[in-house]
């Protein structure tokens, strides 16, 4: 667990907290440490995240950086989400074209676009949500012209975790997941779709 806690806090217990979550926003304040300058300063804490609340400052921008204001009760870490999310292609789409493609657009910005599914496959996305709370993931069902496929119908084996809202006009549609998934155990959600 990453959190800091809320006493007996120490610039080496904040150390051991933040690696735990691999120094998330920031590099190992031990790392600038030397024989001229031993130890760890607050200032080393720069860019450190949180599960909640903004990132430390310490370059002197904001207010000066404390451990009871900035540290104390908070946990290391970063707000975003990643999910996994398998899609099946479960049916023919457009006249002739049996496979389609999945466009996301994450909140953190980011595009994935997965391999093309054709009819029977399946393919699993890595989505990465970092929005606080995360509040869903807008995706587009496109054929191999980049057309947008308006026609889309969940099959059966959807993931109970998954709240669908089924696209309207242009093919977006949105997903707010209740769970996560894994690599190896995604989410899975089945498509018939057609143009």
């Amino acid at each position: 667990m990453a959190g800091v806690g809320s006493s007996n806090i120490s610039f080496s217990g904040l150390r051991t907290a933040w690696n735990e979550v691999a120094f998330a926003g920031g590099s190992d304040p031990t790392a600038s440490s030397s024989a001229v300058h031993p130890g760890i300063a607050i200032s080393e804490f720069h860019g450190a995240t949180f599960t909640s609340g903004d990132p430390i400052d310490a370059n002197g921008a904001g207010d000066s950086v404390s451990i009871d204001t900035h540290f104390k009760d908070r946990t290391f870490g970063s707000a975003s989400s990643t999910f996994y999310l398998q899609v099946t292609n479960d049916g023919s789409i457009m006249d002739g074209n049996e496979a389609f493609y999945v466009q996301i657009r994450s909140n953190s910005g980011d595009d994935v676009t997965s391999e093309e599914i054709a009819v029977g496959d399946a393919e699993t996305l890595e989505i990465v949500d970092d929005s606080t709370p995360t509040s869903g993931i807008t995706i587009n069902f496109v054929d191999n012209l980049q057309n947008d496929l308006t026609g889309i119908t969940l099959s059966d084996g959807m993931s109970g975790s998954i709240t669908y809202t089924a696209p309207g006009e242009g093919g977006a549609a949105a997903i707010t997941f209740g769970a996560t998934g894994s690599e190896s155990t995604p989410l899975t959600m089945g498509i018939l779709a057609e143009a």
